[in-house]
């Protein structure tokens, strides 16, 4: 009889462990699931997992030679910033619309119009995202999908700006400190980075063009700038800006994000999308080892962390008043020893200098010390 209790007290702890919410996390169980992840960084190169979810107008569908809403909507593309079970965090892929961050203006006494100040609680651009995009980009079903995020609206930490109060939005835009967040893929610095470089949809290209007679991928940040009347900005390279125009301009577009409840199901996996995050460092201690007739073997400090190098060199002009040739040489690999040939011409300059790439992205680092042969 004790045996038999024994064992039926076995069979139902085993039972228990296998049962959500035992040994094994119910977050973590569904993480795995997903197949979703935060973004991954190897050699300096950030890699997000993708989903498709929603549906927004991006392209001229209709091949009229005009994108706008008589084209057909096509699933919108979505970087995953995080996963913590069935919540992921997901910023669009490409901007996808052009929109003031606040519309309201007032005159002054020579009737100009200045912007109003404002803060993500109380402008327009916050109220748009949550009305007429939620509406356009999302069935009923898929706004079911999307959670209520609190969200919080730190003040500047340069200029001391006030960010207002913390609000409750089904779709916002990152701030500052997210912009900035490692975690997420982004470089820490407010420098230039392609983490948060962005393409834009031909439609917000379109609207950019009416609204703002055109410019660059630009977007809005929610957090306040260096007045109440300006929010950061990210510029065309990556750069991080709190100084740039009011909240009234039309030269910045809207690059949204949410958190997406994925057990929901109205999602798609989209693959994965990379992006360089910093530029190699300069390449130190280039010399010649060896010369011979026509030719020479250069070595440098060799760099973790880079693709390869291109090595520079500058082959002057017999006639003094002609500019000489500058030829490259791409080096597909790191390694830091290569021989060039037919160099016969005296005063040679030769320099090196590294690049990251992914996919047909390329950054160099900044060129070495030269060598003359």
């Amino acid at each position: 009889m004790r045996k038999t209790t024994i064992t039926a007290v076995l069979i139902t702890a085993l039972l228990f462990a296998l049962l959500p919410g035992g040994n094994c996390p119910e977050k973590k169980i569904k993480a795995a699931e997903h197949g979703l992840s935060g973004p991954r960084v190897k050699n300096e190169i950030v890699t997000w997992d993708c989903i498709y979810f929603g549906s927004y107008w991006q392209n001229d569908t209709n091949k009229s030679g005009k994108t706008d809403k008589k084209d057909r909507k096509e699933p919108i593309k979505w970087r995953v910033l995080s996963v913590d079970g069935d919540d992921a965090f997901l910023l669009a892929d490409k901007v996808l619309d052009n929109q003031q961050y606040n519309s309201d203006v007032y005159t002054d006494e020579l009737g100009n119009e200045i912007a109003k100040d404002t803060t993500w609680e109380t402008c327009t651009l916050r109220n748009w995202l949550n009305s007429s995009f939620y509406q356009d980009a999302f069935s009923e079903e898929e706004q079911n999908a999307i959670m209520t995020t609190t969200v919080v609206n730190d003040d500047n930490p340069k200029y001391k700006t006030r960010g207002g109060n913390t609000t409750m939005d089904k779709v916002y835009l990152l701030s500052l400190t997210e912009v900035k967040n490692p975690d997420y893929g982004f470089l820490h610095e407010r420098t230039k980075t392609d983490t948060r470089k962005v393409e834009e949809t031909a439609y917000a290209t379109e609207k950019l063009k009416h609204n703002y007679a055109g410019g660059d991928n630009d977007w809005w940040l929610r957090s306040p700038g260096s007045s109440a009347n300006k929010a950061v900005t990210i510029d065309y390279y990556g750069k991080i800006w709190h100084t740039e125009d009011t909240v009234k301009s039309w030269e910045y577009s809207v690059r949204p994000v949410l958190h997406l409840n994925l057990a929901s199901g109205v999602w798609k996996k989209a693959g994965q999308v990379s992006a360089i995050r910093t530029s190699p460092s300069k390449v130190e201690k280039l010399r010649i080892v060896k010369k011979s007739a026509g030719s020479v073997t250069l070595t440098w400090k060799k760099m973790p962390d880079v693709t390869g190098y291109q090595i520079c060199y500058y082959i002057p002009s017999r006639d003094k008043y002609k500019d000489g040739k500058e030829k490259k040489k791409l080096i597909k690999k790191n390694r830091n020893r290569i021989s060039i040939k037919r160099v016969k011409r005296k005063n040679c300059r030769i320099f090196v200098r590294a690049y990251r790439q992914t996919g047909k992205q390329r950054r160099y680092g900044a060129y070495s010390n030269t060598v003359k042969v």
